[in-house]
């Protein structure tokens, strides 16, 4: 993690949406009724040539809510 970034949804969508990896009316229906958002910057991404799953390469399970990522 290298920031976290805290505005109004409508702010946080105009900064994130390239790359939050949710799309608009998902986004906007988790943050109904907030007035303001939190994304984590991640930093120092690393992309393998070939792709790696948590449960065969390291036997975890992501929580749930990490599952639609």
């Amino acid at each position: 993690m290298s920031a976290v970034v805290s505005e109004s949804p409508e702010d946080l969508w105009s900064r994130t949406s390239l790359h939050a990896g949710i799309d608009r009316e998902g986004f906007f229906n988790y943050f109904k009724g907030r007035g303001i958002g939190h994304a984590i910057v991640i930093g120092n991404v690393r992309k393998y040539k070939e792709p790696l799953n948590l449960g065969d390469d390291f036997g975890i399970r992501a929580p749930q809510s990490f599952v639609y990522i």
